[in-house]
């Protein structure tokens, strides 16, 4: 399991790590502890002393049985966290089917001051009626963070965290992994509400219908940054949002499976959905799907699925992807401006290799006679360049031999964002396409190092080209609104 960060949620965790430090800061420190000298021996009295405002702190050890399970806020704007981390501290729910216990029920409107903070919550399970393994969230909007949420159940929705009636938790930083729901979302199930889901490991989660990852009906997501992996469902493996909307950026959605359609995302009676700047690689059916939906998807790379997008009766803008390496790299979708193997005639696009650093695979286990033991093996799909693209194992810019062809080749009416100078002026195809990780252009010769004014594409040169793109551009306005 990676505890590694990923810069995209960088900004929103910081935000919220602020807002713990401000509310740690206006009142008591209360510390817990199940077996030495402490102010409370249970967890669940230390909230009921505390006010808003008040740290609780959590000494190393497991905690179990009543007062350290279906633990309740009871409303209050408090910190609850670990000593030393998720590593250290551990809530053991001890649910059954016959007898539920979950680790955490927020049902009284709490809101993102209401924080747990650093825990391992293991053992959450119910019956066929019970929601939310190891968190249930009712018209609640608590900040769950830098927690491990491992080995829950829920006999119906929401193996991991469950979320109702207007919700709007934010769920940060956290590894949600090896849950399962009896229907629907086995990481996290989301129904008429609006959770923040930023900078999670969503691995190995088990939907026994829909959703392995995550499920939404009836809701508005933002999931920014997260690994979306190894997930299972009927339908949808990592994703399944029904009549939703969502903001889908900066993902990685890698080698979920699905009996049906979709193993990485699946989005039926929904819109708008906006996918961009994910790496969708290596799941089992679709790396997309969508039905009777209305979608914008927009600098993903998509490579190694058994089939790419998959579109029925839907209105959808597909430009500036990469599409590589499906066994069948669209059906039913019109693309622009974009790297698709399979060759086709839309504005724009491009069929070369789009020279991946490191292209996944299939690996066969070394048994080719059977295909149901072959797991995929995930690349890195930053764009090689001679100028320059951006080594995320070092954490530097290293330079290529070769130089990609989906470099400065998107939409040219697309910004350009936060690509890196010299940037061609114009946007590069996949994932990193408009971030600060986008490779850098190369012109034929030695790499510009000057920045000039005037100099728009980044060439050291102040031509018709740079009048190109000012006169492309001329009046255009992206100011966030």
């Amino acid at each position: 399991m990676s505890r590694e960060t990923n810069p995209k949620g960088l900004l929103i965790i910081i935000a919220f790590l602020l807002t713990i430090l401000s509310t740690a800061a206006l009142g008591r420190i209360i510390y817990v502890d199940d077996d030495g000298p402490a102010d409370f021996n249970n967890i669940q009295a230390a909230i009921n002393y505390s006010s808003n405002g008040d740290t609780i702190l959590v000494a190393d050890g497991t905690y179990r049985g009543n007062g350290n399970r279906d633990i309740d806020f009871n409303g209050k704007s408090i910190t609850l966290k670990s000593k030393n981390g998720p590593e250290n501290c551990i809530i053991d729910c001890k649910g059954t089917e016959e007898e539920g216990h979950r680790g955490f029920h927020f049902h009284s409107g709490e809101g993102q001051k209401s924080i747990v903070s650093g825990f391992t919550i293991v053992g959450g399970d119910g019956p066929v009626e019970f929601y939310g393994g190891a968190v249930f969230c009712s018209a609640a909007s608590p900040t769950i963070y830098n927690c491990i949420i491992i080995y829950n159940s829920a006999g119906n929705d929401g193996g991991g965290i469950f979320c109702s009636d207007g919700s709007s938790p934010m769920i940060a930083n956290n590894i949600i992994v090896e849950n399962t729901a009896g229907y629907k979302g086995g990481g996290i199930c989301s129904s008429n509400s609006s959770p923040m889901i930023t900078n999670n490991t969503i691995e190995g989660n088990w939907g026994g219908l829909y959703g392995g990852g995550i499920w939404c009906n009836d809701s508005y997501l933002t999931i920014t940054g997260n690994t979306i992996a190894r997930n299972r469902a009927h339908c949808g493996g990592g994703l399944f949002c029904l009549t939703s909307s969502a903001m889908i950026t900066g993902n990685r959605v890698t080698e979920n499976t699905t009996d049906v359609h979709a193993g990485g995302m699946y989005c039926r009676e929904s819109s708008p959905i906006i996918i961009r700047n994910n790496t969708i690689t290596g799941n089992y059916g679709s790396g997309i799907g969508f039905v009777w939906s209305t979608a914008t998807i927009m600098n993903n790379t998509i490579a190694g699925n058994e089939t790419g997008i998959y579109c029925y009766e839907s209105s959808w803008t597909i430009t500036n992807c990469i599409l590589w390496d499906n066994g069948g790299d669209l059906s039913g979708c019109s693309v622009t401006y974009s790297c698709i193997k399979d060759k086709s005639t839309w504005e724009g696009n491009i069929h070369s290799d789009p020279m991946f650093v490191i292209p996944g695979r299939w690996d066969n286990a070394g048994t080719p006679e059977t295909p149901w033991d072959d797991f995929w093996v995930d690349g890195d799909y930053h764009l090689k360049s001679q100028a320059g693209r951006w080594d995320a194992n070092e954490g530097r810019w290293t330079k290529d031999e070769v130089t990609s062809l989906c470099i400065d080749a998107g939409d040219p009416m697309s910004p350009i964002g936060l690509e890196p100078f010299p940037n061609g002026g114009r946007i590069n195809m996949g994932a990193y396409g408009g971030t600060k990780e986008a490779s850098k252009s190369y012109f034929g010769e030695p790499v510009c190092e000057t920045i000039v004014a005037g100099d728009i594409n980044g060439d050291c040169k102040i031509d018709y080209q740079d009048l190109f793109f000012l006169s492309l551009n001329w009046l255009a306005d992206n100011r966030p609104q």
